[in-house]
């Protein structure tokens, strides 16, 4: 069975999308809805040439990171490339994915790593994050030992990258009013103008923006 969409519960059903949409709504309208966790990177951010500081030794998938890494660490070094390409220290090529803006997952050298960005937040909200490192992850195996079976080696690591990227952002207080939702009418426009899109009521007219905000996940 089909699962509704995210726009055919903002503006109704559509008859056909030109590609290139998405991106714009996404950015459009998910700008004020806050993310799973508040760190916030970039792309271009992420790019460039990464150490990974990791755990020598395997283990099962059953420690602490924030522990391990506390111990002695090994050093594997990797290029993030354009669009999606990594290479290690070997020369070996993998790709690398950037996981909403939060952190990445990178394949390579028979292993999948995954971290998210290190961030800091204050009482007041404000979210400094610091693109060019990441939090305790961790790593393992990229194929298991059977179909169908977990892997059985895994590593922690935290990833450094040489240069240095930190952004602190003030939190958008907008969506935490009892102001009542209302569409764009300019955004409506441009889904049936250009996109193509049948508009019809969104679910959200009427509540207050805090629900709405909540209902987008934030």
């Amino acid at each position: 069975r089909k699962g509704t969409s995210f726009f055919s519960l903002l503006f109704g059903k559509k008859d056909q999308m030109k590609p290139l949409t998405i991106s714009f709504l996404l950015i459009a309208l998910l700008g004020a809805a806050t993310a799973d966790i508040p760190a916030h990177c970039l792309y271009n951010e992420v790019v460039g040439e990464w150490t990974f500081h990791h755990s020598p030794n395997p283990f099962l998938n059953n420690v602490n990171c924030e522990e391990v890494i506390k111990g002695p660490l090994e050093s594997y070094r990797v290029t993030l490339q354009e669009p999606n390409v990594a290479v290690d220290e070997q020369g070996r090529k993998g790709t690398w994915t950037l996981i909403y803006d939060q952190g990445f997952e990178a394949i390579i050298g028979g292993q999948k790593w995954f971290g998210f960005f290190k961030y800091t937040q204050d009482a007041q909200g404000n979210v400094t994050s610091y693109c060019g490192e990441t939090s305790p992850g961790w790593f393992h195996d990229e194929k298991p030992p059977m179909p169908g079976t977990p892997p059985l080696r895994w590593g922690c690591f935290k990833g450094e990258k040489a240069e240095k990227v930190v952004r602190t952002e003030v939190p958008d207080r907008a969506m935490d009013s009892d102001e009542i939702y209302q569409a764009d009418p300019k955004l409506q426009a441009y889904l049936e103008t250009e996109a193509s899109w049948t508009v019809g009521p969104s679910v959200f007219e009427g509540m207050p923006l805090r629900e709405v905000k909540k209902r987008m996940g934030g």
